[in-house]
């Protein structure tokens, strides 16, 4: 059976020119890199339809995700609006068992 790792990066998409400055910003938040530790203590199940992506069912029981975390990046950072369209996307290792963690 394979298990999937979470990465500490997110890849940033359809935000404009900013879009790498929000993504590394959420990246060094300490509430993403606490579920990026969180959540590797436990076998990520991979989809039996997509190579390197987690089940729907894990999906959904996920409590966290950084995309919530765009407009006060964004305010953080000093802008007075966040990007419309950005969508920050998980990424995931492929491993062959939990012992390469």
């Amino acid at each position: 059976m394979h298990y999937l790792q979470l990465e500490n990066d997110l890849e940033p998409s359809d935000g404009g020119t900013n879009q790498d400055e929000i993504s590394e910003f959420i990246e060094n938040d300490q509430r993403f890199i606490d579920y990026v530790i969180a959540v590797n203590l436990h076998p990520i199940p991979e989809d039996t339809c997509s190579e390197c992506c987690p089940s729907q069912k894990w999906l959904d029981r996920q409590d966290f995700n950084p995309n919530d975390l765009i407009y006060e990046a964004c305010a953080q950072l000093g802008w007075d609006s966040a990007p419309d369209n950005l969508c920050l996307k998980m990424n995931f290792q492929r491993i062959k068992d939990m012992k390469n963690i």
